[in-house]
């Protein structure tokens, strides 16, 4: 009987992983996985990842932040490179995916407001932002509910400043010593920032779209509503410390947010487009109406003052005017 011929079928390559491979575990799309490429399961004990020779699987390390290293001899043997990998903490990629969403939203806004600087507010599209920034209509709305919202971000502070100044005033100052220092710096700001051109576009822009100063008037209608209630808590501090007022500060809160916001818009509304149309500078009108909200607003700061009952602070504690 003739001697079998050995056979010329290749050896099976022995596996380096015992285990069974999990499901989750796939190679990449076109093929199998390159040995440089990062792992894509994890178990408590190994990572696997897909090579020409089959399923490798080593050892990880854990420390004291949170993160693995790689702790096996032969992989760091064959593949130096791979051989300290940091794997991520779900608290790293968290940032990560916050800090990319901040980029994108400043990437649409900042792109809008050019292109709305440039052909006006009413003739651009969410979907002209979109191209323009090359990114979908989606993720714009994903960070902007409305145009209007997109046009206005970041670019009302005065919306909360405010309550704002009220809340954070120094001790021993009062709420409307404090909200009348802001308003005449906010006054000031306003008219003597259009001395830049940017500025400048940015109230052309608000003045030419009725849809614009409808949606200014709202958010002034929310700075309004939000001093009120910062105006409310501090009164309402004071009589808890044994400082009673002559009225309710439920009814006089309301009164003075809507009083001192109204004269102070209607003293910026009213003059920023003189500046705009060119019939007087930004210097001049922002030193004319500085002068007439001293006066005006040191005037409601001491009926104010009166209605609460309350002796006026001494002249050298007032603005002169």
């Amino acid at each position: 009987m003739p001697a079998s011929r050995p056979s010329c079928a290749r050896p099976t390559p022995p596996t380096t992983c015992s285990t069974r491979y999990p499901r989750r575990v796939r190679p990449a799309r076109g093929g199998r996985r390159s040995p440089t490429s990062p792992p894509t399961w994890t178990s408590s004990t190994s990572r696997c990842w897909w090579a020409r020779g089959g399923a490798r699987c080593w050892r990880t390390r854990a420390h004291h932040d949170g993160t693995r290293d790689i702790d096996n001899a032969r992989f760091q043997h064959e593949h130096p490179i791979l051989s300290v990998a940091k794997i991520h903490t779900v608290s790293e990629l968290s940032d990560r995916r916050a800090a990319k969403k901040a980029r994108t939203r400043e990437l649409v806004r900042s792109t809008a407001h050019r292109l709305f600087a440039e052909r006006g507010f009413d003739a651009m599209t969410i979907a002209d932002v979109a191209r323009d920034a090359d990114v979908a209509v989606q993720t714009v709305f994903n960070h902007f509910a409305t145009k209007e919202e997109l046009f206005f971000d970041g670019r009302t502070p005065w919306v909360a400043g405010s309550a704002e100044a009220v809340r954070t005033r120094t001790p021993g100052t009062s709420p409307l010593t404090a909200l009348r220092d802001h308003l005449l710096a906010l006054v000031a700001g306003q008219l003597g920032s259009l001395a830049c051109a940017e500025r400048r576009s940015y109230v052309a822009t608000v003045e030419a779209s009725e849809t614009l100063r409808a949606r200014e008037r709202e958010l002034a209608a929310e700075a309004e509503r939000r001093l009120a209630a910062a105006l409310l808590e501090a009164w309402r501090d004071e009589e808890a410390a044994g400082r009673p007022m002559a009225f309710p500060p439920e009814v006089t809160a309301p009164l003075v947010a809507a009083m001192w916001l109204s004269a102070v818009r209607v003293l910026i509304v009213e003059n920023r487009g003189r500046v705009v149309t060119g019939e007087t500078d930004a210097a001049t009108v922002s030193a004319a109406v500085e002068h007439v909200a001293d006066r005006v607003l040191g005037h409601l700061h001491d009926e104010a003052h009166r209605l609460h009952g309350r002796a006026l602070p001494a002249a050298s504690g007032r603005r002169a005017g």
